[in-house]
């Protein structure tokens, strides 16, 4: 927001060092209990066809996770919303949103492909984010205003303006998600000849478009720990982040997907998107 001090947009207990020390932590938890034999998994009843698999790491780390924000930030004005477990305060000026362990369905299956992801929000914008992929030790860190980085080196999103044969786009889809993306990741490697990869970690994938790795990605859901860390991280990485109709992203409600990618694909994939999508209001 236009005049606002940064000081007022991120908190002096709330540090990206700090959100990076956070992320390595839950890593190392998501890495010591992780089985390439997989983990023992109950279902959520969360209206996906298959329901979503949740494991006792998903619940401990993001509990663990919490109660270190709240040593950290006792304060009212700091809401934490995390996918298992969440400590809510109404109309709290800052909102951190967490994702213990993003691809739950490959760490249950004993797919090494699961990240830790955390985002503070402020303003309807994320300020900080981490995304740590704790398997190949990258931790993928952003500030608002301040550029992103992957183990402390400057990343930047793909130069490509075209779709072809080297172009990867990760997409995360189900039978009963509010948007067609499964049609559409189905006709682009017919079409364009882009790769679509769906390794069922959004986080992952989005890192790696952060890291110029990925073109873009494609994402149905509406759930803000989803999204938020993921954006900032590919705007600062020099993409674009929207909903997947090519709106603004709005923190204050269920959001409408996301389409990550940089300008020129970007563009691509909202007119391709609009063409299997009815406008949603």
């Amino acid at each position: 927001m236009v005049g606002r001090m940064a000081s007022d947009l991120i908190p002096p207990e709330l540090t990206l060092s700090f959100f990076e020390e956070l992320a390595r932590s839950a890593g190392g938890e998501i890495r010591k209990t992780f089985r390439f034999s997989g983990v023992a998994a109950e279902y959520k009843d969360d209206g996906t066809p298959n329901r979503t698999p949740v494991t006792v790491a998903d619940k401990q780390v993001n509990a663990v996770v919490i109660q270190k924000l709240r040593a950290r930030m006792p304060s009212p004005t700091l809401s934490i919303t995390g996918e298992e477990q969440s400590d809510q305060r109404r109309g709290a000026r800052y909102e951190i949103f967490i994702d213990p362990i993003d691809g739950t369905f490959p760490y249950a299956a004993g797919i090494p492909v699961s990240t830790f992801m955390i985002a503070l929000v402020t303003d309807n914008q994320p300020q900080l984010a981490c995304i740590y992929d704790p398997f190949g030790d990258q931790l993928f860190s952003a500030q608002r205003g301040l550029g992103a980085t992957l183990n402390g080196k400057r990343i930047s999103v793909a130069t490509h303006t075209t779709f072809s044969a080297q172009t990867i786009i990760g997409s995360v889809w189900w039978n009963t998600s509010p948007f067609n993306v499964g049609q559409l990741a189905g006709l682009l490697p017919i079409t364009t000849n882009a790769s679509i990869i769906n390794l069922l970690s959004i986080g992952y994938m989005g890192a790696k478009v952060a890291s110029g790795e990925f073109a873009a990605t494609l994402f149905p859901g509406h759930n803000a720990h989803d999204t938020a860390a993921l954006h900032l991280l590919v705007e600062e990485a020099g993409g674009v982040v929207t909903d997947i109709m090519g709106n603004p992203l709005d923190y204050s409600k269920p959001l409408k997907g996301h389409i990550a990618a940089n300008k020129a694909l970007h563009a691509q994939l909202v007119d391709l998107v609009r063409k299997f999508n009815p406008p949603v209001r």
